[in-house]
């Protein structure tokens, strides 16, 4: 794999690389955009720690303060790994890899 650093991602579609399609492959349902991707992958996520945030809630209601520095570990902690995360995906490939970044969004 060569892994191929290419800076900040402009939003701009057309300067990602391209290959030929490959014949009979079955075309990827996606979203039009990514701002609604954003919105759907939000939606699901608000959802999901609504729905797991009940327990917690229940069991340690009184003493949910106690426990603040723990919450906030489990916040910072998951942002702090994705990046190395789309590392680890990008050393699956057997290819070329061509990573952008785009810390602000």
């Amino acid at each position: 794999m060569k892994l191929h650093y290419q800076g900040k991602y402009n939003l701009d579609p057309e300067i990602l690389p391209k290959i030929k399609h490959q014949p009979n492959a079955v075309k990827f349902k996606e979203v039009s955009s990514s701002k609604e991707l954003a919105v759907i992958a939000n939606t699901i996520g608000l959802v999901l720690m609504v729905i797991l945030s009940i327990p917690i809630l229940l069991v340690y209601k009184n003493d949910l303060l106690l426990y603040f520095d723990d919450v906030m570990l489990a916040v910072i902690f998951p942002i702090l790994t994705m990046f190395p995360h789309e590392l680890l995906h990008a050393l699956c490939f057997k290819e070329d890899v061509y990573l952008y970044t785009n810390f602000k969004q």
